[in-house]
């Protein structure tokens, strides 16, 4: 499997896991994965069976649900006992470019004059073997993400060089990676609570006056 395969893999694997983390219910079936994450169904099946098999799904026959039209599905799916945690270790793998809980970024800004002098820098920092990296274009500029694991010293070594060669760089934590549809879910919940809150102060503002 080369690298692009395994990328897209991993994905596919963490878009189910998300899709049930994120639902309402706790069994899906193959046809509600898809419809979640946007896959072919018959693909999404074939890959909560290989989900099952590692021992990050769990799945039954279907519940009869009065009123049912059409083929009834074989299987409906969920998360095994403690799956979150089991689907953050084997997602874990440190595919390039990936980014995951706890990584420790450095940011590198350079343009035409500086480019040079970040290449002699990365070329001579042995650190780089332990990280993964992605390049952003912005107008004339670009920023270099380098990306490491929770080592302090393999990301102060980095600061500490393009810090001597004069090179502009941030240095951040990666707090939290999702799909689309968590992020979604976490802004409609960030909303809802929002809207309480208003609601609560104009009650307040009305009684008050």
């Amino acid at each position: 499997m080369d690298q692009d395969d395994q990328s897209r893999w991993h994905g596919a694997r963490l878009a189910l896991g998300q899709a049930l983390l994120t639902s309402s219910q706790e069994y899906l079936t193959a046809s509600e994965l898809a419809e979640a994450t946007g896959k072919d169904a018959s693909n999404v099946g074939k890959l909560a069976e290989r989900m099952v098999a590692d021992g990050l799904l769990r799945s039954r026959e279907p519940r009869r649900i009065g009123g049912h039209r059409g083929r009834r599905p074989s299987k409906e799916y969920a998360l095994m006992a403690g799956g979150r945690v089991r689907l953050d270790e084997l997602l874990e793998t440190r595919i390039p470019g990936a980014l995951c809980r706890g990584q420790q970024l450095i940011l590198a800004e350079v343009d035409q004059r500086t480019y040079g002098d970040l290449l002699l820098v990365l070329s001579d920092t042995s650190v780089l073997s332990q990280a993964t990296w992605s390049a952003l274009w912005h107008g004339d500029r670009q920023e270099y993400v380098i990306a490491f694991g929770d080592d302090d010293g393999l990301v102060g070594d980095m600061a500490a060089a393009l810090d001597a060669a004069g090179i502009p760089f941030r240095r951040t934590t990666v707090v939290n990676v999702g799909s689309a549809q968590q992020l979604v879910a976490q802004a409609r919940r960030a909303s809802r609570t929002a809207e309480r809150t208003r609601l609560r102060q104009r009650t307040r503002r009305a009684a008050a006056g």
